[in-house]
């Protein structure tokens, strides 16, 4: 599960990495979610309204505020479940992140985006492959971290009705079909009987077997990890005939049957965010046992800065309620600074990502809940 957290989260990351001021972030708490998303649309206007007075009439500023005001209204895309939203914005791209937790609120134009406070969602921003595994009308949907569609070009059986009785083949034979020759109708090929089970029992294991077929000839299946959506006897039946080599599989079966792709997209973000609160978990744990060994564990901001730009954190934690800031001195270490220093950078921020960039781990929480009561706790590789 880690690959696909780091691959999807660090495409993200990557993205706003590669930006260069003014980037703007915004991120506002949503009690409500979107039964409220009036309310926080007018209060995003207002704040739009607050940063174009603090920050003058440059091009490009007048860009990127000509986007929040098209995100203000955009009233579908204020829809749906959530407590929270970020918002990214350069002259370049536009991310709208929903949270499934209130952050802490900001409003800044800066020369890098400030990431920390959608730091969760964006670690669990993960891609995966639903199935759908009804015996009426099974479907494969893909999931990229925000939302699913489905995948129409891979096919599956139409039901498990679609194959006749008198050609249901016997528990040990590869399911295949062809035309028969009374109308070009295709049938499955009759390879004998099984006394021990009835031509329905038999038909469900073909059927069952022809989904595992289109899977398997998915490429995507291979790298993908996977969900199964149905009843959960008919999920035990396929997980019995299908071996998915995409890596890790979950099953559920408390979703009403047919479900829409919003349902889809509710039971995978779901799936993500409860990975990602484990590892979380991990990091964390990581980070308590090596707080006694001298030389490993640090939570100094300079140094942690350092070493996570020389790529040598493994884990780190940092505060999602503190803003540190600093320049880099005469010596090309950092030092500090204030947040109206021109040459001024905010360390938090840029160690979470150097550390991720760099393959550590790195995850935000309250400074009052980090080990040793600072701003950032690190262990480091060497």
């Amino acid at each position: 599960m880690k690959k696909q957290l780091r691959s999807k989260g660090r495409e993200y990351l990557n993205e706003m990495n590669e930006q260069s001021g003014p980037c703007l972030t915004v991120s506002l708490e949503c009690d409500g979610g979107g039964k409220n998303s009036q309310i926080h649309r007018d209060r995003l206007r207002r704040e739009s309204v607050h940063i174009s007075k603090e920050s003058g009439a440059a091009p490009a500023i007048r860009t990127i505020l000509a986007k929040l005001e098209s995100l203000v209204h955009d009233r579908e895309m204020w829809g749906g479940e959530y407590q929270g939203v970020c918002i990214h914005i350069s002259e370049q791209v536009t991310r709208f992140l929903k949270l499934p937790y209130p952050p802490v609120e900001k409003a800044t134009i800066e020369d890098y985006f400030s990431i920390r406070p959608a730091a969760d969602a964006i670690a669990a921003l993960s891609e995966w492959l639903a199935l759908d595994v009804s015996l009426k009308a099974p479907r494969l949907f893909r999931f990229d971290g925000e939302s699913a569609r489905p995948l129409k070009d891979v096919e599956l059986p139409s039901s498990v009705r679609s194959f006749s009785e008198n050609g249901a083949l016997d528990n040990g034979q590869k399911a295949h079909v062809r035309s028969s020759n009374e109308g070009g109708a295709p049938h499955m090929v009759n390879q004998g009987m099984n006394a021990a089970k009835s031509p329905r029992e038999l038909n469900e294991t073909i059927f069952m077997r022809e989904i595992a077929h289109a899977l398997n000839d998915f490429p995507e299946s291979k790298e993908l990890p996977l969900v199964v959506i149905g009843d959960k006897r008919v999920v035990a039946e396929f997980l019995d005939t299908y071996s998915h080599s995409g890596g890790e599989v979950v099953r559920v079966s408390n979703v009403e049957a047919h479900p829409s792709p919003r349902q889809i997209s509710k039971v995978c973000s779901e799936i993500a965010w409860e990975e990602q609160q484990r590892r979380k978990a991990q990091v964390l744990e990581t980070i308590e046992e090596m707080r006694s060994r001298e030389g490993i564990f640090s939570n100094n901001v300079r140094e942690v800065y350092e070493a996570a730009k020389q790529g040598r954190i493994s884990a780190a934690v940092l505060a999602c309620d503190d803003d540190i800031w600093c320049r880099i001195g005469k010596d090309e270490r950092p030092k500090s600074a204030s947040s109206d220093d021109e040459d001024a950078f905010e360390a938090l921020d840029r160690i979470y990502l150097e550390t991720l960039l760099k393959d550590g781990d790195a995850i935000v929480m309250p400074e009052s809940e980090i080990p040793g009561g600072k701003s950032v706790a690190a262990v480091f590789k060497w």
